[in-house]
């Protein structure tokens, strides 16, 4: 597991499960950091329990739980125990950044905290991730609520765009409402490093998942703050053609919002007239127009095209589109592969499998080879021998007690 790249020397205490936490580690890990994984004795992150699974020699590990998990290193800790929370009062005297998502409230409980730590290590940057964040900053009404990707889709009104336009909003898929705030932390945790470069300080990140999607939302926002008028679930409202299209045997992605654009595709579509065409003549009247006329104008040209068919004309007239690919076209993409997008992930039974590999690129910082997602409790010794100073006997019977 070797110590590569920008954040090589920061360590990292990943006491998250599920997605959101893990994720943001996971990019702490794949720029260098260490990073050690805190789980439950016996349990450890509940995804170890999701499918699908990968098994060999009677042995068998989560695909699921993989897909966040490289380059850490497990140790298991009961935070309920007393001795569990000293334990891990002890490594966060010698971490850079603790990183957590439970329920607010839940680390406060076990004396492990913010207002705590801070006390114990000034330097620690402690990032939170949760649906409405903590109240320390800035007090939510909501700060108390669970959440899931789903909630925070649903209030941020991002779930409202998402869909056809005369039917119900629709959950967007790829857990956004996780995977966003994780990016957000990271950058967050990046923020606050730099800073404590100059003032020796640490200090809270803390990432609401509302707050991240609303972000995301904000051409929504900023439509109706200006006009008082929502944007129309699954609809581009001010400038067309922006959307899927149906061709033959599939779908194609086609956006031409700058009159130049438009003159190019109606060229491709061998259609010079439409430039002519008084209710397509602006951006803005495409839109007006979209449904009852532009877009059958389009699918007509595309009816006896492939996606693929109809983008390579498309490119040659340098009409931004694409063909909408599956999971399975990623994995012969020239493009995923000349940029390392799947990587070959050891998994741990002596295999690899194919992952997600990391989407920001470095020039002075070449990619190190991806290691495995750990064991349940793998570095326990090993980890608390190097920073605590435990004996294997000590953390045999601390494993007795139940307490690693």
């Amino acid at each position: 597991m070797a110590q590569q790249g920008p954040l090589r020397g920061i360590r990292v205490l990943d006491v998250t499960q599920m997605i959101a936490g893990p994720y943001c580690a996971m990019m702490l890990a794949d720029a260098g950091a260490e990073v050690i994984k805190i789980e439950r004795p016996g349990v450890g992150d509940l995804t170890r329990q999701f499918g699908p699974f990968i098994e060999r020699d009677g042995r068998r590990v989560s695909a699921y739980f993989m897909r966040f998990a490289r380059d850490k290193r497990s140790v298991t800790l009961n935070l309920g125990h007393p001795t569990g929370q000293e334990l891990l009062r002890g490594l966060v005297r010698h971490a850079d950044v603790l990183l957590e998502n439970f329920q607010p409230g839940t680390m406060e409980r076990f004396g492990l905290g913010w207002p705590a730590l801070r006390e114990l290590n000034p330097r620690l940057v402690y990032a939170t991730i949760s649906g409405f964040g903590h109240s320390d900053i800035y007090e939510s009404p909501y700060w108390e609520r669970m959440a899931l990707d789903l909630v925070a889709q649903a209030y941020s009104g991002l779930m409202d765009l998402n869909g056809e336009p005369d039917g119900p909003p629709v959950v967007i898929p790829g857990a956004v409402g996780d995977v966003i705030p994780a990016m957000l932390t990271a950058y967050g945790v990046m923020l606050a490093l730099w800073q404590r470069g100059a003032t020796g300080q640490g200090q809270h990140v803390d990432v609401s998942m509302y707050d991240a999607l609303t972000a995301v939302a904000e051409r929504a926002v900023m439509v109706y703050g200006v006009t008082g008028e929502h944007m129309r679930r699954g609809e581009r409202t001010l400038n067309a053609p922006y959307s899927v299209f149906r061709a033959k045997d599939g779908y194609i992605g086609i956006g031409a919002l700058t009159q130049d654009q438009w003159r190019r595709l109606c060229a491709a579509m061998g259609r010079p007239d439409l430039l002519e065409h008084p209710q397509l003549g602006t951006p803005a009247l495409r839109a007006d127009h979209d449904r009852t006329l532009l877009r059958p104008l389009i699918e007509g040209w595309l009816a006896d095209k492939t996606p693929q068919e109809a983008a390579a004309i498309l490119l040659e007239h340098d009409v931004p589109s694409a063909p909408v690919q599956r999971a399975s076209d990623l994995f012969s993409c020239p493009h995923v592969a000349a940029r390392r997008m799947l990587l070959d992930v050891p998994d741990g039974l002596g295999g690899t499998v194919k992952l997600v590999g990391r989407p920001v690129k470095l020039s002075a910082s070449p990619e190190a080879e991806p290691g495995a997602a750990p064991h349940l409790g793998e570095h326990t010794e090993a980890v608390l021998g190097e920073l605590l100073g435990l004996s294997a006997a000590e953390v045999l019977g601390l494993r007795e007690a139940g307490i690693v």
